[in-house]
């Protein structure tokens, strides 16, 4: 936030899709119908971020400032402005990041991806309050996704609401990938209402599902030492560190990847699958890969490329590596039919296909 109220300067870089960075100047100076409803966003000194990150941003820019001279519809907009945000959000650059997200909710109000890093982009910056509103309209939009109730959790405990923190980590405490998260934060309500014993019992179920989170050590003895056992106590403060729980939380690890350089690439991709350039596709992914190796989502995205013009066999053999890492990537066993379908292999498309459908 400091850098925006230094000298405000064109970026030094030019965007990768060819359109000089100074056409982003849009967006600091917005034409009239716009003016009037959207937040304006300067252009910032990066100097401090690396290469790629301020082509990211550039391209990102230029991309909000086409659509917006071009007339583009508020849906397309929106999403513009959100993936900016993504950006900003990423590289620490709050103040922007902000108002980008804003202006993605006042153009599409209910899209579940812009208001979810809205929320929690507030959470982080410890605006609890705001938090708390983003992640309420973001659970009625997608009541089914878990993870929400997590996040409310954790921020109710920090507001002290303890009833309704409570409540929500509750509700997840049996959902995969969700189960640490919920026991941790159960444990911490039950030593703050010093109930020992159930505080004892949940950290240690806690760490029987993630237990790696050795975070979860320094509460389990705080436990065991206020229920009299020192001596166990003592062996679990010798074993604690600084990981918490992890939430699993597809829309955040897809907002947190974009730290990883590897965006950029995989927009590329899309862009040229769509526009039939499959080699381009195939190429850009690979590349984004390398930057980002764990991005399921992209490597099934490359199985395709690598599909459409032809190479079934790498395209398999990159879905075999997806399902190696994640067996329950349903898209994956999906595409797996799809190619022994081809194939004339019926069994194993049957196969396959029930897969996908279990997961």
């Amino acid at each position: 936030d400091r850098k925006l109220h230094r000298d405000i300067r064109l970026l030094p870089v030019v965007c990768a899709l060819g359109t000089p960075l100074a056409h982003a100047d849009s967006l600091a100076t917005l034409p009239g119908a716009l003016a009037d409803r959207l937040h304006a966003i300067p252009v910032v000194n990066l100097d401090h971020l690396d290469s790629d990150s301020q082509e990211q941003l550039g391209a990102a820019r230029a991309r909000v400032a086409g659509l917006i001279d071009s007339g583009s519809p508020d849906d397309a907009l929106a999403d513009a402005w959100g993936e900016l945000g993504a950006l900003y959000h990423v590289q620490y650059v709050n103040r922007l990041a902000q108002l980008c997200f804003d202006n993605a909710l006042v153009l599409a109000p209910d899209r579940f991806r812009w208001r979810y890093y809205a929320a929690y982009h507030a959470h982080k910056l410890g605006q609890l309050d705001k938090a708390v509103i983003h992640y309420q309209a973001a659970r009625k939009l997608r009541p089914d996704y878990l993870a929400i109730n997590a996040r409310l959790a954790e921020v109710w405990l920090d507001l002290n609401e303890t009833d309704r923190a409570g409540a929500a980590y509750r509700e997840v405490v049996a959902a995969k990938g969700l189960e640490a998260a919920a026991h941790y934060g159960l444990g911490q309500i039950a030593l703050l209402e010093r109930r020992h014993a159930d505080a004892i019992q949940h950290f240690e179920t806690a760490l029987e599902f993630q237990p790696d989170a050795n975070r979860i050590h320094y509460s389990l003895a705080q436990a065991l030492r206020a229920s009299g056992k020192r001596e166990l106590a003592k062996k679990q403060l010798a074993l604690r560190g600084d990981r918490l729980p992890v939430i699993r939380d597809p829309q955040i690890e897809s907002l947190q990847a974009l730290r990883q350089g590897a965006h950029l690439h995989f927009i590329h991709g899309m862009r040229s699958q769509r526009k039939q350039d499959f080699t381009a596709a195939r190429d850009a992914f690979a590349l984004g890969l390398e930057r980002d190796p764990d991005n399921l989502i992209a490597r099934i995205s490359h199985a395709r490329t690598l599909y459409l013009p032809g190479d079934s066999a790498g395209a398999d053999a990159a879905l075999v590596g997806v399902l190696e890492k994640d067996p329950s990537r349903s898209l994956a066993w999906y595409l797996r039919g799809v190619l022994a379908e081809a194939g004339g292999d019926a069994d194993a498309a049957n196969r396959y296909y029930t897969t996908a459908l279990k997961h």
